[in-house]
């Protein structure tokens, strides 16, 4: 098929739709598997109508790893995304317009160095391929590094509020190498909130087993994709996406740390751009799509946070013993 006037465009919107990571609903999520759906949404006249949008994520941290003789641990993680899209009125090759996959796989590290009672350092790398797999695996391509420093610390007793900053360096870089990267965490008693970059929650406990609240993202992610007809006239090898997201978030506790997440709600903002092999944008390659609603329904495992032993209160029996140990008080 011959290459037409916009078609780049629907297969580069259909890549970079892909590019929201697997990512839990709150810090404290530790596994999940999440699907995430959107209806169609128009693209301009010179693009057509994105008829479907299928997500699925999995994270999963792997055990830690405490090192003898230290305070260091060692803490792997996995993520797997998949994502399928339908595009009509196209004109593209039938593969690329009707259930055009990309995938998403992520393995990282981090180093943990507790430092009590209040401090919490963190450094970690990972290595994330996102692409088509069309041409197989080309890790000069497909690859990008992302390494972190996190420093965290608890400005209470009873680790319920707690401050983060750091950095996040990228390579290769769209837009800038280092991105600063602060947080704050609130959980205490029926209210949590994270606030930060990229990312906020709102939430409210009703109970032991129900939350409600609000959640928001900004997101901004790069993918290589097999794009021949792009390539061909345009030099495209990239296509880049800026996404803005809010929802109205429902969780349930299923089972002890079993959780049942889902969020339903808009999003508003969506920039596609499609790049060439040097990651610099190609003049004039710019979309914008309009506002869209999206659900999110994810199965995720949650511990609870650890509560110093300093702050516990001592159990009954506990007492209890202490007391007749200490004899009992003579009446006067």
């Amino acid at each position: 098929m011959r290459w037409a006037p916009g078609s780049p465009w629907l297969l580069a919107l259909a890549v970079v739709l892909l590019a929201c990571g697997a990512s839990a609903q709150t810090s404290v999520d530790r596994a999940f598997v999440s699907v995430t759906a959107a209806p169609g949404t128009s693209l301009g006249e010179r693009v057509g109508w994105l008829t479907q949008r299928r997500q699925l994520d999995v994270f999963l941290s792997l055990p830690p790893l405490f090192l003898d003789g230290t305070r260091l641990i060692l803490a792997p993680t996995v993520t797997y995304g998949r994502r399928v899209l339908s595009l009509e009125d196209s004109g593209l090759r039938d593969e690329d317009a009707s259930g055009y996959r990309m995938h998403h796989v992520q393995l990282g590290l981090s180093l943990i160095r507790p430092l009590p009672p209040r401090w919490l350092f963190i450094l970690s790398l990972s290595a994330s391929a996102r692409s088509d797999f069309r041409e197989g695996f080309q890790p000069g391509e497909d690859l990008a590094w992302t390494g972190v420093f996190l420093a965290s610390r608890n400005l209470d007793a009873e680790r319920t509020v707690k401050l983060s900053f750091g950095l996040v360096v990228v390579y290769p870089f769209d837009l800038l190498p280092v991105i600063p990267l602060v947080g704050l965490v609130y959980r205490r008693g029926d209210y949590i909130a994270e606030v930060g970059f990229p990312r906020v929650n709102l939430l409210r406990k009703l109970g032991e087993g129900l939350e409600v609240g609000v959640t928001g993202s900004f997101e901004r992610q790069t993918f290589h994709a097999s794009l021949p007809q792009a390539r061909e006239a345009l030099g495209a090898h990239y296509v880049q996406e800026t996404s803005l997201r809010v929802a109205h978030a429902l969780n349930v506790r299923l089972w002890g740390e079993l959780w049942l997440n889902t969020a339903a709600g808009l999003i508003v903002a969506n920039g596609f751009t499609l790049l060439d092999r040097r990651r610099e944008r190609i003049g004039g390659m710019d979309l914008g799509a309009s506002t869209t609603p999206y659900a999110r329904v994810d199965l995720s495992w949650r511990p609870a946070p650890r509560v110093p032993a300093t702050v516990r209160p001592a159990p009954a029996g506990a007492r209890e013993g202490v007391s007749s140990r200490l004899g009992a008080l003579p009446v006067r």
